[in-house]
């Protein structure tokens, strides 16, 4: 029977998926407070074979976490918590590219009409051609962990990236989002010199979850494997496939 280990990281803001199947596996979703999605994957990773391990991690599950595993003979289930202490901001394509903050400040979410309205010469009453409301859009101002410039700097860069961001944190149900950031800023919290600290703040507009797959883990760097690896054939004696060098998984 196929097997699946979940393991919280909250210090990376993931949970971390162990399938051991017995049957191809052709699909793996998350249910939680944002609702049922496909956990994102790299580049081929699925369908897997078996009895190869998969492990997956996934960087976009927030509190109360249902896994389910899909597989040509059946479904596994798994259940697991992940606790935010702080929200997370990052790009959920490259979550090398996130930052867990410390809190989300002065939060607006407007919206805006897409109806037309037409008045036509000599008709008193407009044709009105409806449609729905936009996504939200407004602004937010997050406060780094330590308040510093150079964490500001962090979160400005990321932000300046042009990429899809998520927002997760567990005090408020309903503001997670996906978003396009706008004009963002590094502006001062509280000013005393040399121990002044530092918000960001950012105009957004709400969009789809992003389709692309997952091509980073938080603390993975190219710095760190050309150090421990003096050569690339000695990078491939110690993994067997690029999802097993991207969670450090070594040949045993």
């Amino acid at each position: 029977m196929t097997t699946l280990i979940l393991n919280a990281d909250p210090a990376t803001g993931s949970v971390r998926l162990t399938i051991t199947p017995t049957a191809e596996v052709t699909r793996v979703r998350r249910s939680d407070v944002n609702g049922t999605a496909e956990v994102r994957t790299m580049t081929d990773q699925l369908p897997h074979p078996a009895p190869d391990v998969l492990v997956l991690d996934d960087y976009e599950a927030n509190g109360h976490a249902r896994y389910t595993v899909t597989t040509t003979a059946g479904t596994v289930t798994g259940v697991i918590i992940l606790p935010l202490a702080s929200p997370w901001l990052g790009t959920p394509e490259n979550p090398q590219h996130s930052a867990a903050v410390a809190s989300v400040l002065d939060y607006g979410a407007g919206g805006v009409s897409r109806a037309t309205v037409h008045e036509p010469d000599g008709d008193d009453a407009p044709i009105v051609i409806g449609l729905g409301g936009s996504t939200r859009r407004g602004s937010i101002r997050v406060s780094t962990v330590g308040g510093t410039y150079a964490e500001a700097l962090n979160v400005f860069r990321i932000l300046g990236r042009g990429q899809t961001m998520l927002l997760r944190q567990a005090e408020h149900p309903g503001m997670d989002m996906y978003f396009i950031a706008g004009n963002y800023d590094i502006v001062t919290a509280l000013p005393d010199r040399a121990r002044s600290v530092f918000d960001v703040t950012a105009s957004y507009i709400e969009v789809a979850r992003p389709a692309g797959a997952l091509s980073g883990a938080l603390g993975w760097t190219w710095a760190a494997l050309e150090a421990a690896f003096p050569t690339w054939g000695d990078v491939e004696e110690a993994y067997a496939t690029w999802g097993d060098l991207r969670t450090d998984r070594r040949k045993a």
